[in-house]
């Protein structure tokens, strides 16, 4: 009889343990199911993203003004993420994303490194007045004198170093600029940005720019040829020809600088300014440079008006093929009687295509596309009376 117990006893716990088991076994399946949905859900979600983006939506123009302030709304909300909102920043198809492949903008300031608006001051009066998040620090990466490697180069590095800081602080995305030659040496270049990363120690911030101090060394486009005409369809034109042998000598020194951040680990953001008058944005073949998460800028600072204008179709030309783009300088050339219209078109693709942009020049050298009236003293609490034309233009806008 206690043999017949016993026996039962032990069926009835191997029978427990087998039920334990295979309860076990279906709760992992269920679970790794799960993660594999959701997986392939974000990846879904991700292409149709990048897809979306490589085709902007038109703007309808029998939209009524309530749409578009919603619009704007969407649009300034997107403004509002800093990099402490941010964990990574990712170019997805035309479109720079945070961590979500969900679309942002960065509304910036341009400063030169070697001004005296690279204090906290400066950038804190920007952000809480302009309502930017983010700063383009521009730096003289030739040999001439007030460069990274001039005669005060000690100095030059302290001041980078203290801007990059005192954005940091401010909460504010940092696009470092380097602005070269195409005559300038790959080893100072791949100097200057290797010793740039330090600064993207523990932090989402820190973009980088590279830039032709001048088109010197390159053939110049004429503006005309952009509209050049030649009956045959997809026939290469004088303009194309000069752009394509333009673009493969700065490509070289491009792949430089790819190469000294990519080589040592670091996936930021990279934008490469486009020379409008010695480059055609939409003759640029991507696939040349063999890294991710670039996008291609434009100056439309210091532009004749006519030439603002065949920019700008260029910029959505070259979105709707694909090719993510964003305005490094939107300061209207003082020389333009048409100031306004032109920043205002340049606001209207910024809106429809969500676009990170930077205001023009701040400084106080008399500059074309400064906001800053020359000689000013001021380094905050600056008033219209300090702005110029463009400034005024580009403060009114921005409110």
């Amino acid at each position: 009889m206690n043999k017949n117990i016993s026996f039962r006893t032990r069926l009835v716990i191997a029978n427990v343990v087998l039920l334990l088991i295979i309860s076990i076994i279906m709760l992992f399946s269920t679970k790794e199911s799960e993660k594999k949905s959701v997986h392939k859900s974000s990846s879904i979600v991700k292409e149709e993203i990048e897809f979306e983006n490589k085709i902007p939506k038109s703007a309808n123009p029998d939209e009524s003004s309530q749409n578009k302030n919603e619009e704007l709304n969407k649009y300034n909300s997107v403004l509002e993420l800093n990099p402490s909102k941010v964990s990574a920043v990712e170019v997805i198809g035309t479109q720079i994303c945070n961590e979500s492949a969900y679309p942002i903008a960065i509304r910036g300031m341009n400063i030169d490194v070697n001004s005296n608006y690279i204090n906290y001051d400066t950038m804190n009066f920007l952000k809480d007045n302009w309502k930017i998040n983010g700063i383009k620090l521009s730096v003289d990466i030739t040999k001439d004198n007030n460069s990274y490697f001039g005669k005060d180069a000690n100095i030059i590095k302290q001041k980078l170093s203290q801007a990059v800081q005192n954005a940091k602080m401010l909460d504010l995305f940092v696009m470092i600029e380097g602005d070269f030659g195409i005559k300038t040496s790959n080893d100072e270049i791949k100097k200057f940005y290797t010793e740039c990363l330090q600064y993207s120690s523990g932090t989402t911030n820190l973009m980088f720019a590279i830039k032709l101090k001048n088109i010197e060394g390159l053939e110049k486009i004429d503006s005309d040829e952009y509209n050049e005409k030649t009956g045959i369809v997809n026939e290469e034109t004088k303009s194309d020809k000069i752009s394509k042998k333009n673009w493969a000598k700065y490509l070289k020194k491009v792949n430089t600088v790819v190469s000294s951040l990519r080589e040592n680990n670091n996936n930021s953001l990279i934008a490469i300014n486009v020379p409008f008058k010695a480059i055609k944005l939409e003759s640029i073949s991507k696939n040349k440079i063999k890294t991710n998460n670039i996008v291609f800028s434009i100056d439309l600072g210091n532009l004749e008006a006519k030439n603002v204008q065949i920019a700008a179709k260029s910029i959505k030309k070259s979105i709707d093929f694909g090719t993510p783009v964003m305005i490094s300088d939107c300061g209207i050339s003082s020389n333009s009687t048409k100031k306004e219209d032109l920043f205002c078109e340049t606001k209207e693709n910024i809106y429809k295509y969500k676009l990170t942009y930077f205001y023009g020049g701040m400084n106080n050298l008399g500059e074309n596309n400064s906001i800053l009236k020359k000689d000013t003293n001021k380094i905050s609490d600056f008033t219209e009376e300090d702005y110029t034309d463009v400034g005024k233009i580009l403060y009114k806008y921005n409110k």
